[in-house]
């Protein structure tokens, strides 16, 4: 019984996260240097004619999964200023969100002739190709990245990404480690970390890994949802579905999660509340093509 909920679960944590979770720390690098960081609320952010608040405002909207809102703030941003990384990042995700690649592409290599020495920007490529499992040109992208910043733990991140998707684990464990080094602080790496020992089922240091992401970012959906993955290969179904409520509580446009509270109450015999998550999942899905 338990084996017929791992395989959905494992192609969750392999598309669901890295679409959704890897862009939470490289997306804030600009704006925390800048603008003070992102509101949790649209209320929150104070819009001035500048490229700041759009940006602002963007970048929350990528977080909630509404990547149509996203991608008319980043515009309006690129119109005011053209010059901004941020921008180009966040438009770029935003395209990646509606699995529209090749205007994410474009975008990327277009704001890459404007700041030609931007590892942010090829932080990004190497995200997309990740995406579209064009690997080799992926790894590419993150290692202009790290000649022109070493230190960075985001592209450490992101190449260990590359690496996993082709079950090259022990390269990816490497690459988070790099990256936690680096960073110590950073909630993704150790959300990563997690994920590539689910991969090798590897639960109980998976949970410690993502018990340390969620200690570092209590208010991020990611390391929760990706916690409750691990409990819910392991059938601890009570702590697994504590897990995905509190991804819905900090992101409710969250799919993902109602994907793994379909799975659960499906797999405990509770099919009513089952086919009501599965509903809002598929509604939310659809809200963002």
């Amino acid at each position: 019984m338990q084996k017929t909920a791992i395989k959905p679960i494992i192609i969750l944590i392999i598309f669901g996260v890295f679409l959704s979770v890897i862009f939470l720390k490289i997306g804030l690098r600009e704006l925390k240097e800048t603008s003070g960081g992102v509101g949790e609320k649209n209320e929150k952010i104070n819009f001035e004619d500048d490229e700041w608040a759009y940006i602002n405002l963007g970048t929350h909207y990528n977080f909630q999964g509404l990547f149509i809102k996203a991608e008319e703030m980043f515009k309006k941003a690129l119109e005011i200023n053209p010059s901004k990384e941020g921008s180009y990042h966040g438009l770029s995700r935003s395209y990646i969100g509606q699995l529209r690649y090749q205007e994410a592409e474009e975008v990327s290599k277009k704001g890459l002739k404007v700041i030609p020495n931007s590892d942010l920007l090829y932080i990004q490529l190497g995200h997309l190709y990740n995406v579209q499992q064009i690997y080799q040109e992926a790894e590419e992208a993150l290692r202009k990245a790290l000649r022109i910043n070493p230190e960075s733990g985001s592209a450490y991140t992101e190449l260990g990404n590359c690496y996993i998707r082709q079950l090259r684990y022990q390269e990816a464990e490497e690459a988070y480690e790099k990256s936690i080094r680096i960073s110590p602080k950073d909630d993704v790496a150790y959300t990563v970390l997690g994920n590539c020992y689910i991969s090798q089922q590897r639960y109980q240091e998976a949970e410690g890994a993502l018990l340390k992401a969620v200690s570092l970012a209590p208010n991020k959906a990611g390391p929760f949802i990706t916690l409750g993955n691990v409990y819910n290969i392991q059938g601890r179904y009570r702590e697994a579905e504590e897990m995905y409520k509190k991804t819905i509580e900090i992101n409710p446009n969250n799919s993902n999660a109602y994907q793994g509270l379909r799975d659960i109450y499906r797999m405990i015999g509770r099919h009513n509340e089952s086919e009501q998550m599965l509903k809002k999942a598929k509604e939310i899905n659809q809200e963002n093509k």
